[in-house]
């Protein structure tokens, strides 16, 4: 992580590195939970590896482990930062709770996604869908909101693309990640234009 972050205690137990059932072997000797501190939000990373940094950002409902079984191939070329998003798992929770219906929640994303159109990605994005899930309709999502949208579907699986079709998955982000193995550190940052973006429910 950069100098910006300040480390706070390493977490243990339920939901973290330490305390995460059924990992592939030797994740627990690579791999680290840490606590993030930014601009007053505590988040949840699990971080190893060399290179340039690679965010990977889980879907709802799920939280860093979703990407575990992906997480050592990556690290090879890669610094992997697998975070809890806001308000999930080891992450800080909203101080005023949670929309208790979804259709509030979906509400409030939708209003969301219109700001966000106003300014366009210019980095590449990766958009994967499972087939039996939203397929083409999570490249289609991304479209309105980047320059440069990839989509792939993955066959034989659903929501939960990194656990059921592991193999696939990381096919396809080696693929698009081959261009930024090696890369300059300024290509890989977002206001720089060249970096990559994989995105999934």
């Amino acid at each position: 992580m950069t100098s910006r972050s300040t480390h706070l205690v390493t977490p243990e137990g339920p939901g973290s590195v330490s305390g995460a059932p059924n990992l592939p072997a030797g994740f627990t000797d690579q791999f680290t939970s840490r606590y993030i501190d930014t601009d007053g939000l505590r988040l949840h990373a699990v971080i190893r590896g060399e290179g340039q940094p690679l965010l990977l950002v889980h879907g709802w409902p799920e939280n860093w482990y979703a990407w575990r079984l992906l997480m050592p191939a990556l690290a090879k070329d890669f610094e992997v930062i697998a975070v809890d998003q806001r308000g999930i798992g080891l992450s800080d929770k909203p101080q005023d709770g949670y929309a208790l219906a979804p259709s509030l929640a979906l509400d409030a994303t939708l209003a969301q996604n219109e700001q966000r159109k106003t300014r366009r990605l210019k980095m590449p994005v990766l958009a994967i869908g499972g087939a039996a899930s939203w397929g083409e309709h999570v490249g289609d999502a991304m479209k309105p909101l980047a320059d440069d949208v990839q989509s792939v579907v993955i066959s034989g699986a659903g929501h939960w693309v990194a656990e059921q079709a592991p193999e696939d998955m990381l096919a396809a982000l080696t693929a698009f990640l081959a261009p930024y193995r090696g890369a300059a550190a300024h290509t890989l940052r977002p206001d720089a234009g060249a970096g990559p973006t994989p995105a999934y429910p």
